[in-house]
């Protein structure tokens, strides 16, 4: 079997010194879902005991009249709905301080020293370099998504072009009213998503500033852009067409994705069209490469999984899984020089 390699072993070594705080938050994570289910018991408990409780006392001291007895039981029903709120309330929270614990010992004795040693000479931080408009700029994905998470990002040099990057997923969620709305307070009609959630892109962004080589925006992508139902919709947004470059079989790997107002396609110069198979075997992943006015950007898909590099359910062997999330942004640096180079060459 083969050695560890140093950065695996200092991966690893990283991972045990945090390991007494994921122990905390799994055993609290643990509590929460105890109570949850003492909290469900509880309810149903005393919602059935009270109920023949109070109507037993109701109607052998009291009054037996039906309206007496159905105000004493929507009074228990009141008070035990109150309790359960509480009591699910506190089930629910239980564990909040040991998770936010959790990922501040993951990000300041994990994540940023690992990134450091990763890409040596960049500027490293666990926020993000991209808002909702900044992704929305690369013009790779669907302008209508509203979710976007992040993990960490980075800047720096490489072949004579500065850049920046980040781990990131974006995602969609559409709020619509049911078919018979809530009230909330003051009788305004409650909005509340009852309907569409998408994945959109889970995976690296990078942004490379210098102005794309052509007139208008164009896009060059893996065909896992145009296959899904949801995820990479530019390929089937409203506003962008398919054309073809006249390379057979570059046209049969890649699409070239183009803005509606400009669908004839630009001359693409052979080093850009062998750039987009480097970058593939380079990744082994998707890859997307958008050219605008104000900057040109790589996209690296890793999939419908979790966020990369996130602490939250983050499987074993620990060290492994972030081995490899952390090895595809080891790559973003030469991605960048190869992106030059073709440039250059085009």
């Amino acid at each position: 079997m083969d050695a560890p390699s140093p950065f695996l072993s200092a991966l690893e070594a990283r991972l045990a010194g945090i390991a007494e705080v994921r122990r905390r938050e799994e055993a609290a994570n643990r509590r929460s879902l105890l109570r949850l289910v003492s909290a469900v018991v509880a309810t149903v408990v005393l919602l059935a005991g009270g109920t023949i409780g109070v109507l037993w006392v109701m109607g052998n001291f009291v009054s037996r009249q039906p309206l007496a007895l159905f105000a004493a039981a929507l009074c228990v029903w009141a008070l035990v709905g109150y309790l359960a709120y509480r009591m699910f309330g506190g089930s629910l929270r239980t564990g909040d301080a040991e998770a936010h614990d959790l990922k501040r010992a993951f990000r300041e004795q994990v994540l940023l020293p690992t990134l450091r040693e990763a890409l040596p000479g960049c500027e490293v931080t666990t926020d993000t370099l991209f808002d909702q408009d900044a992704v929305r700029a690369s013009r790779l994905f669907h302008g209508n998504f509203n979710r976007l998470a992040h993990t960490c990002g980075f800047a720096g040099q490489a072949g004579g072009a500065a850049f920046q990057a980040t781990v990131l997923r974006i995602a969609y969620r559409e709020f619509r009213e049911p078919l018979q709305p809530r009230l909330g307070r003051g009788g305004h009609k409650r909005k509340w998503n009852d309907h569409r959630f998408g994945h959109f892109f889970s995976g690296l962004l990078v942004r490379i500033d210098r102005p794309g080589p052509f007139a208008s925006t164009v896009r060059l992508a893996d065909p896992v852009y145009q296959h899904r139902p949801y995820g990479y919709e530019t390929a089937r947004a409203v506003n962008v067409v398919l054309a073809k470059t006249g390379d057979a079989a570059f046209d049969s790997e890649f699409l070239l994705v183009l803005d509606q107002e400009h669908p004839q396609a630009p001359p693409i110069p052979e080093a850009l069209r062998r750039l987009c198979g480097e970058l593939s075997q380079r990744f082994d992943r998707p890859v997307f490469l958008s050219f605008t006015a104000t900057g040109i950007y790589l996209a690296v898909a890793t999939g419908d999984g979790r966020l990369p590099l996130q602490v939250e359910f983050l499987e074993e062997p620990a060290a492994e899984v972030l081995a490899e999330e952390l090895e595809l942004i080891r790559k973003a640096p030469a991605a960048v020089e190869v992106v030059q180079r073709a440039l250059a060459a085009g």
